[in-house]
């Protein structure tokens, strides 16, 4: 499971009964262990790395429309996504996406952290 902004790490704190048994890629530390609310991240390469050594991805996001985070990990995590994977389906609950990815047969290079021509939709192009 990827929380994409991890931001939204907040929705498993209302019901952790919920997301019992999956993964979180991305987290370093709990939120009991680190004294943050939402816990902490491994590096952004750290994450790329855990990303591509899956065959799947739950995604756990911001609905459509919401501003793009653009802190090395969460342009990490959309590129991978972009590159490695496609998106397999998606439901919208209560404003929130949730979305398996499954691993692209042959990917787009996933290389660079960079945004690219065809990068993620939404994605600036200019920076």
């Amino acid at each position: 499971m990827l929380y994409e902004p991890g931001r939204r790490r907040v929705w498993s704190l209302t019901s952790p009964q919920t997301f019992a048994g999956l993964r979180d890629i991305a987290q370093a530390e709990t939120p009991d262990r680190s004294g943050w609310l939402y816990g902490t991240e491994v590096s952004a390469s750290a994450i790329r790395s855990r990303m591509l050594h899956e065959r799947r991805i739950i995604v756990l996001s911001d609905p459509e429309g919401e501003p793009l985070d653009d802190s090395p990990a969460e342009t990490v995590k959309r590129n991978v996504l972009f590159h490695e994977f496609q998106e397999h389906s998606t439901l919208r609950p209560h404003g929130a996406r949730v979305s398996l990815y499954t691993r692209r047969s042959h990917g787009r290079s996933a290389t660079s952290t960079a945004p690219s021509p065809d990068g993620p939709p939404g994605e600036e192009r200019d920076r």
